[in-house]
């Protein structure tokens, strides 16, 4: 939501898609604490899921504001699943190369160390 705010200033297009970034994070939170950050398919399946709630969620504001929906394909299945998808890859990523030590740390940081040691 921060990010959403701060590109506001510069563009306040950007401000009616709060709800969605909140979405956003709100999934990511629920699915690292499920674990899905242990493992990078599932990691991958949380890109899928948050790009869902994130294209939908975007679609209905963008309702909202402009009275109708714009249905772009390439939007829905290729923008949105890849960056989302990619996204939580890169987060998989550089859990797995922090430290044990500094992930031990972390509230719930054991939702997110894969097994293997």
């Amino acid at each position: 939501m921060l990010t959403i705010i701060v590109l506001g200033i510069f563009s306040p297009a950007f401000l009616p898609y709060w709800p969605a970034a909140m979405l956003i994070g709100l999934a990511a939170g629920i699915l690292s604490n499920m674990g899905w950050f242990r493992h990078w398919w599932k990691a991958l399946l949380a890109g899928l899921i948050i790009s869902v709630i994130a294209s939908t969620a975007s679609a209905l504001i963008a309702m909202q504001i402009h009275g109708s929906i714009d249905l772009d394909p390439s939007y829905f299945l290729l923008k949105e699943p890849v960056d989302k998808t990619l996204i939580a890859l890169v987060v998989f990523a550089a859990i797995q190369i922090l430290p044990k030590w500094f992930v031990d740390r972390l509230p719930n940081g054991e939702n997110v160390i894969s097994d293997k040691e």
